[in-house]
């Protein structure tokens, strides 16, 4: 065999004793790294990771580590203090901090002794009920506050559909004083005079139309505007009824509806006593 076959041969065998590139070391490699750190919580977790392995070699090895060192015990009890597992919960959730911590209290067992464990599952189990209870609790403050918050909507929707029925029994109410019955010619033609002064002046629109027998605006152009119509519609002999009706261009929601509601009883009432104080016989 050559020189170069040789060197060829031991470089290949060396390679396939060592750790095949491209692989991560394994637990037990990061453990005995991290105990020669002396960072001995790091060397415990790696552990913990194969006291249950199906490759009894690998979990010989680490339950022997693991006797052999006796910081390990100290790091292993760390890892179990009440601030350790909460910091757990917080960082993986509780649902999920829970079930890991489950598990390695359950790989634990495995190396602790009875006293070790029964601090390490009380520590777990007090801790994780409260959060369990801290949980449910805010789960009902939470459920608590929605209702609440449905009632006061419905109770606000009540209200404000209670106030739109009694702007309408108003508003039915004020038309009959948008109405004005005249007795003959001379009154009924000063009242509509008078009512066409009147649309003027309350109107948000200017007037469009006027003759002896109709007074009509413009269509109200922008929200919560005010228009009107007024009728002289005759009746017997010579007396007639002067009829005032307005509009409101309503915006969307609820209080533009009622502002316009208001607006239209103000006009129609104010008609009438507009009327009444300024026609003389």
């Amino acid at each position: 065999m050559s020189r170069m076959l040789a060197v060829a041969l031991i470089s290949v065998l060396a390679g396939c004793a060592g750790p095949q590139f491209g692989q991560s070391p394994s637990p037990i490699a990061k453990a005995e790294r991290a105990i020669s750190e002396r960072n001995w919580v790091v060397a415990y977790r790696h552990l913990e990771d194969v006291f249950a392995s199906p490759n009894e070699a690998v979990r010989t090895k680490a339950l022997q580590l693991y006797a052999d060192t006796p910081q390990l015990r100290s790091a292993a009890a760390q890892t179990f203090t009440a601030e350790a597992l909460k910091t757990s919960f917080e960082k993986q959730g509780y649902a999920t901090g829970v079930a890991i911590e489950k598990y390695r209290l359950s790989m634990y067992r495995l190396v602790a002794t009875d006293a070790e464990y029964r601090v390490a599952s009380s520590n777990f189990e007090n801790l994780s009920s409260g959060y369990q209870a801290g949980l449910l609790a805010e789960e009902e403050r939470r459920k608590a506050a929605e209702a609440l918050a449905k009632q006061k909507e419905a109770d606000a929707l009540a209200k404000q559909l209670e106030e739109l029925k009694e702007l309408d029994r108003q508003l039915e109410a004020s038309r009959r004083n948008a109405v004005f019955h005249c007795k003959d010619r001379l009154q009924c033609e000063k009242a509509f005079a008078l009512t066409q002064i009147f649309i003027a002046t309350n109107s948000d629109m200017r007037i469009q139309l006027a003759n002896d027998t109709l007074i009509e605006t413009y269509n109200p152009n922008k929200d919560g505007a005010m228009g009107a119509t007024a009728m002289k519609v005759p009746g017997a002999g010579t007396s007639a009824v002067v009829m005032l009706d307005v509009v409101c261009k309503q915006g969307r929601g609820v209080e533009p509806v009622k502002a316009c509601k208001r607006s239209a009883i103000v006009m129609n009432n104010d008609f009438g006593e507009f009327i009444k104080k300024r026609l003389v016989d």
